[in-house]
């Protein structure tokens, strides 16, 4: 489908203040009787107006087996928990309809079909366009510095998205490529977090046996 442009604008207000990004990470330690996996989700509340942190919310569990389907599913209860005017996640909302988006959310990807991505490299930067809306999810994506990244929102005010994705955008991070400055606050604490809980049942898992590690496992969750 064709790409239709949206120019890009810079707000001086907003018609909220408070935003949340969500973001997750795990830990998986694979052993001869299971997996065991440590999963954080973690809520950066942000001000517009001061385009800075103010506080941040983790959640933390353990559980057996796979990590990742947890993850996601802490992420978008924290989200709907947390109740800003706007919610940003590092994910493809659409394809998580069924966990329950919350209302005015925008979700980024990295990484996307190459193909489609390869048609997107010509446009000299920057730049942000709309391709196609999926009943209620519109689809589009954005290059600003040197990389294309796909988002989804189920916000009608394109320009206010817009203007809000390019001025999150601006801070002189290197890792973050253009990307969005409250969804790269959000993963890197989740990482920290999630190395400190990490290094912890590595080290616990080499002294001793699993079936003491599960009643652990089991003893713990409630402090975590």
């Amino acid at each position: 489908m064709s790409i239709t442009f949206i120019k890009l604008l810079k707000l001086d207000k907003y018609p909220f203040d408070r935003i949340v990004a969500i973001d997750g990470s795990l830990h998986e330690v694979v052993t001869d009787e299971g997996k065991v996996s440590i999963v954080v989700a973690v809520g950066v509340i942000f001000s517009l107006t001061n385009m800075r942190m103010i506080s941040n919310i983790v959640k933390e569990t353990i559980v057996e087996g796979e990590g990742e389907e947890v993850m996601r599913n802490m992420e978008y209860n924290l989200a709907n928990e947390l109740g800003t005017d706007l919610v940003l996640m590092d994910r493809k909302i659409s394809m998580d309809v069924r966990l329950g988006i919350p209302n005015r959310v925008i979700g980024i990807v990295k990484d996307f079909e190459q193909k489609k991505r390869a048609s997107l490299n010509s446009y000299p930067p920057p730049w942000i366009g709309i391709e196609e809306k999926d009943g209620e999810i519109v689809r589009g994506y954005f290059n600003f510095l040197r990389w294309t990244f796909m988002f989804e929102t189920n916000v009608d005010d394109l320009q206010l998205v817009s203007s809000l994705l390019y001025s999150l955008s601006e801070e002189p991070i290197p890792e973050s490529l253009g990307y969005n400055y409250p969804l790269f606050l959000a993963d890197k604490l989740a990482k920290y977090y999630r190395d400190r809980r990490s290094k912890g049942m590595d080290y616990i898992w080499k002294n001793i046996k699993y079936r003491d590690f599960r009643s652990m496992i089991e003893n713990g969750r409630k402090f975590l």
